[in-house]
């Protein structure tokens, strides 16, 4: 997810049910007739940047989405309120998998394609997106008290141009509105919620990093009673056995 490796996300489809996938995008607030095919988990579907950040903040919050409103409240010239449009929440996922989608999304930032908002000096999570031929490029990051989506595209679909990337079109704008609101928020970090437990997960297998492991590592939130118990290099590994590239990408084209 870091470095936005598309075979991963299609493998991932591929173990959970595209069928699964697409029915959560629906929970979390994507109205688009999103088809069977694995190609979905690239994107293939196009969505707009008001449902994709209301589907991203399920991650920034609780596990609940928040539908957008394009008016607030609404007062007379004296001061009395006219209209008052009141925060709706939906749950979507677990508390706990917000979490851990935000963690992933936060290594995205410090060491993916996401790395330029380090720049903002503050705790975020965020994704970058680029389509094919470089039609589209956005950006999503957020904190836990502001989420904010950047778009960039032509009117007619046209390419923007060679290496023109969401970390290099759509990034950059969404850092230069930050800087300029960031003082309005206290620095807040994301608060891990009960019921989660961090491992030392070995790189290479997916596995328990054991005493003295060489090479890289990550230290990731599981839910309670998910998280790998045996250490890497005790047994097969753990991705040995993933369909091979080839006959994903044959599923998909």
């Amino acid at each position: 997810m870091t470095k936005s490796r598309n075979l991963v996300a299609i493998r991932l489809a591929q173990s959970l049910g595209i069928s699964k996938i697409n029915e959560r995008a629906k929970i979390l607030g994507l109205d688009e007739d999103f088809p069977p095919y694995l190609s979905v988990s690239l994107g293939s579907v196009p969505v707009s940047l008001m449902d994709l950040c209301e589907a991203f903040s399920a991650f920034a919050r609780d596990g609940s989405t928040v539908a957008p409103r394009t008016i607030i409240s609404v007062h007379s010239a004296w001061g009395d309120p006219l209209l008052e449009n009141e925060t709706r929440s939906t749950p979507a996922i677990s508390a706990q998998n917000a979490y851990i989608i935000t963690n992933l999304l936060q290594e995205a930032v410090q060491d993916g394609t996401g790395t330029r908002a380090r720049a903002l000096g503050r705790p975020v999570a965020g994704k970058t997106g680029t389509t094919n031929n470089h039609h589209d490029a956005w950006f999503i990051g957020y904190s836990p008290y502001l989420l904010t989506g950047v778009y960039v595209g032509f009117d007619q679909l046209a390419p923007l141009g060679r290496l023109e990337t969401g970390a290099r079109a759509a990034l950059p704008v969404w850092l230069a509105y930050r800087r300029k609101v960031e003082h309005l928020y206290p620095v807040q970090d994301f608060t891990p919620p009960a019921g989660l437990v961090m491992a030392r997960i070995d790189a290479q297998s997916g596995l328990l990093a054991g005493p003295g492991r060489e090479g890289e590592t990550y230290l990731l939130p599981f839910m309670a009673g998910t998280q790998p118990l045996q250490l890497a290099g005790t047994k097969k590994d753990a991705f040995s056995d993933l369909t091979s590239e080839e006959k994903l990408l044959r599923q998909i084209y």
